[in-house]
């Protein structure tokens, strides 16, 4: 008989094993905490690394502040998704939610453009060793 340990699938941020969806992803109670802190706070990190760290990669041997940045790889999507839930949760109305998640769109595409500026900036000037495999997967490329 598998652990309950075993069971359970990893957290998505870190590895860890998960607890459960939060904020539409697999997490851990810890990086689910420290993701609600972080938007709730408007947290900004910085690489003490000088950016050469590998944030998608394992974890292990990277500066804290590059496995903070993994961390926020979704964090403008996943905010906005918070921000759903907190102002709509009690929408009973069907037809009002699906209106309030079509609203959403026009953001999660702004957000998701200025991710792939990110990433191309990233890949074109070497910041951050993104693999091609990422990298054509970040601009549509399956």
């Amino acid at each position: 008989m598998m652990s309950q340990r075993s069971e359970k699938p990893p957290c998505s941020v870190c590895g860890e094993v998960g607890n459960g969806i939060h904020f539409g992803a697999e997490a851990c109670r810890a990086c689910a905490a420290f993701f609600r802190r972080s938007v709730a706070l408007h947290k900004e990190y910085r690489c003490r690394g000088m950016g050469n760290c590998d944030i998608l990669s394992r974890l292990e041997g990277q500066s804290e502040e590059c496995i903070v940045l993994s961390r926020r790889i979704r964090e403008a999507i996943q905010r906005e998704i918070l921000n759903y839930y907190r102002n709509n949760r009690r929408i009973e109305d069907p037809s009002m939610r699906l209106a309030n998640l079509l609203s959403l769109l026009p953001a999660l595409q702004r957000a998701t453009r200025r991710f792939q500026e990110d990433v191309e900036i990233s890949h074109v000037f070497n910041v951050y060793s993104v693999d091609e495999k990422f990298y054509e997967m970040c601009n549509g490329r399956f």
